[in-house]
């Protein structure tokens, strides 16, 4: 979680949220031209973006229309004060479906100023070559994503009580109703968003916990997977920023809550030593909860940074 993301209790976040207004300008003609918004990964694993005009253009058809672009890498965690800039190479586009439109959400590869990837935060090339060596085997992927809804002050999930715990789990999984089912609006706008944009959802579902929730990414062919599900994140995150909350579990390390350990990759939900407690357990694979239901290898790239 990025450190903004970590200080919500420490600022106003209602400042500037006026949808009425961001609505009034988005309806403004944008001209002859395509907003991209590039994204990327930083050197903590975290989602970065940033926008670029690309005048004369009404449409974008393909990646080969993109210019490599770059950002300063030493604001990152990805390059020294003196010989800051990181290249960011255009690896998959979808449909924007905030600015929509024309516009494009595209998730980049970052590379050096030789052009090779860099290094040790790209392993999506590594990756990509060894996809690339059987691509007649049309290897599927389907990728289950958990996430947690957290309020402002980032402590408190969605749905448990300003005092105390909330019910044993058991009324939560796949639950409707209130006093059951927490965050469903969020989970909807995020599912809406990612079918708009052309990702490959299969469904979702809510979880075993007040505030946790679940979307399944694929099938999905080779590296597709991966990128998929990063760009479905980067989405999740901005649908948390119209809502003002946090979503802890696509990208932080997972934390043991209330009644239960929320579910990992390697473990399923169990009761807490101590309910009182709130602790972080120790990251794995880039402090990504990713269940992989094809392969438990899959994880490696599904879950490394661009």
């Amino acid at each position: 979680m990025s450190g903004a993301s970590a200080n919500l209790g420490l600022i106003d976040v209602s400042f500037g949220l006026d949808p009425s207004i961001y609505k009034d300008f988005m309806e403004l003609p944008q001209g002859d031209c395509v907003q991209a918004e590039y994204v990327w990964l930083g050197g903590d694993n975290e989602l970065r973006s940033k926008t670029k005009t690309l005048t004369g253009r009404t449409v974008i058809n393909s990646l080969k229309e993109l210019p490599v672009w770059n950002y300063d890498g030493s604001s990152t965690k990805q390059a020294p004060t003196e010989s800051s800039e990181v290249l960011i190479k255009p690896a998959r586009m979808i449909r924007d479906p905030f600015r929509r439109g024309n516009n494009i959400i595209v998730l980049c590869e970052t590379l050096n100023t030789d052009e090779e990837p860099l290094k040790p935060f790209n392993q999506r090339a590594d990756a990509k070559k060894f996809f690339d060596m059987r691509l007649e085997v049309e290897p599927w992927f389907g990728i289950e994503q958990e996430y947690t809804l957290f309020q402002p002050d980032n402590e408190t999930p969605l749905g448990f009580p300003k005092v105390g715990l909330p019910p044993e789990q058991g009324q939560y999984y796949c639950s409707t109703g209130t006093g059951n089912a927490f965050g469903r609006m969020i989970a909807d706008c995020h599912y809406r968003a990612c079918l708009y944009a052309g990702l490959t959802i299969s469904g979702i579902n809510a979880e075993v916990m007040p505030g946790q929730w679940e979307y399944q990414v694929g099938p999905c062919l080779g590296i597709d997977g991966a990128d998929q599900l990063w760009l479905s994140r980067y989405i999740m995150q901005r649908v948390c920023e119209k809502f003002v909350l946090s979503s802890l579990g696509i990208l932080s390390p997972r934390r043991v809550i209330g009644m239960v350990l929320v579910a990992t990759p390697i473990t399923r939900p169990r009761l807490c030593v101590n309910k009182s407690t709130v602790r972080k357990l120790p990251t794995m694979s880039s402090s990504v909860r990713s269940t992989v239901s094809a392969s438990a290898t899959s994880n490696t790239y599904t879950s490394t940074a661009l």
